[in-house]
């Protein structure tokens, strides 16, 4: 009927959106004056500034502002965060172009307040967002049940829990389904593929995981420690005494990307395209301190292996090959390909097990990146999607 059903906001987002508006101009003081651990540090040059320097827990992230001292105005604020693929991290915003503003109050005069007309967004340093404003409304006048929440939905139990990052915003800001964060149990289900080959599904990102002589390899570790953790329970269930020696990331996107330090803390090795080494062998060595996960816990030294054009895993059991995709999605994806079962697994570029549009470049790039080589491909596994596909779907789409 096109109706919408309400639901409680997943914790990580209600977290996120509280953080900012603590860091709000106009709130920004009272958080850090309530702040039972406010400090005034040294100060700090950055790009040739000097900033006077305060700092405060809010909650487990430990907070900077750095005061201009000229304008007395906070310039820069500064939240070290976590996140399921990075780690710590540092997440910042800047404020720009103060100006003085009428602020309206309950006496007739109007009080004059100086206010930021910008702002500028970055993580570790890497500016993602900039914004200029045309105007600013201030105590602008709502209806009073406009954020009013039902009864109903109050009584939900809220998803995951309330851990401070921007993971969160980005998966909505995609307007792509996210497991709760912090959710205890997410759901993984897994299908035989072949005798010794499971899909692991039950979400909206699936994984592979493949029986060798003494050991398992795993293909895509997306989204979450959480995830991750269950995977692998289902894994030692269904092989007993054969730990995951290596896990192959198909791509770097932060949801495909963002359960290998679990992975990794169990000792596994990430294979990876050569092109995105370099990040994710940086990603694996940052630290986790505001929410140390599993990785941080185990103090193990990460293991990363680079694909070129082709890496083969196969042991004695069975031939397992890495094959390097040229495509327009993300800059060194990678798919697996078992020659004696003539199965795939690709995430992105295809979901089987429906046809894609005839002007689909990512799926013509991984039927491509198939036919040309000369593998041999009957069932299809996806990273999205429902269960493995045929081939022959692609080949009666591109196939001449």
């Amino acid at each position: 009927d096109g109706e919408s059903t309400p639901t409680r906001m997943q914790g990580s987002r209600v977290a996120a959106r509280l953080r900012d508006y603590k860091r709000t101009p106009r709130q920004l003081p009272f958080t850090a004056r309530n702040a039972t651990d406010l400090t005034r540090t040294a100060d700090r040059v950055v790009d040739g500034q000097n900033y006077e320097v305060l700092q405060y827990s809010d909650g487990a992230n430990p907070v900077e502002i750095l005061d201009d001292p000229f304008s007395n105005l906070p310039a820069r604020i500064i939240y070290t965060e976590t996140e399921p693929l990075l780690g710590d991290y540092q997440n910042e915003i800047s404020y720009l172009d103060w100006r003085d503003t009428q602020v309206p109050t309950e006496a007739e005069e109007p009080l004059t307040a100086r206010l930021p007309f910008g702002q500028r967004m970055a993580m570790n340093g890497q500016i993602v967002r900039e914004e200029a404003f045309r105007n600013v409304i201030n105590n602008g006048t709502f209806p009073e049940d406009t954020f009013a929440i039902p009864q109903e939905v109050r009584d939900l139990r809220e998803p995951g829990q309330r851990i401070v990052g921007q993971w969160s915003l980005r998966r909505a800001h995609l307007g792509v389904a996210g497991q709760a964060w912090g959710d205890p149990e997410p759901n993984v289900m897994a299908d035989e593929v072949a005798p010794g080959v499971l899909h692991i599904r039950g979400g909206s990102h699936h994984s592979m995981a493949v029986e060798m002589a003494d050991h398992v390899i795993v293909v895509e570790a997306p989204l979450l420690e959480e995830r991750s953790e269950a995977v692998i329970g289902l894994i030692e269930e269904s092989f007993p005494d054969k730990p995951v020696l290596y896990f192959v990331t198909t791509h770097f996107h932060f949801d495909h990307s963002g359960g290998i330090r679990t992975y990794a803390a169990k000792g596994a090795t990430a294979v990876v395209h050569e092109s995105i080494a370099p990040f994710i062998t940086a990603a694996l060595q940052n630290p986790s301190t505001v929410r140390p996960d599993m990785l941080a816990q185990a103090g193990v030294t990460p293991a990363v292996e680079s694909v070129g054009e082709m890496m083969d895993l196969g042991d004695s059991t069975r031939a397992v090959q890495v094959w390097h995709v040229p495509n327009e999605h993300a800059t060194g994806m990678l798919m697996a390909y078992l020659p004696d079962e003539n199965i795939a697994f690709v995430s992105d570029l295809y979901s089987p097990p429906a046809a894609p549009q005839s002007d689909d470049a990512n799926a013509r790039a991984f039927y491509d990146a198939v036919v040309n080589r000369g593998l041999e491909v009957d069932s299809v596994v996806g990273g999205h999607g429902g269960p493995a596909g045929s081939f022959e779907v692609l080949s009666g789409v591109f196939g001449n």
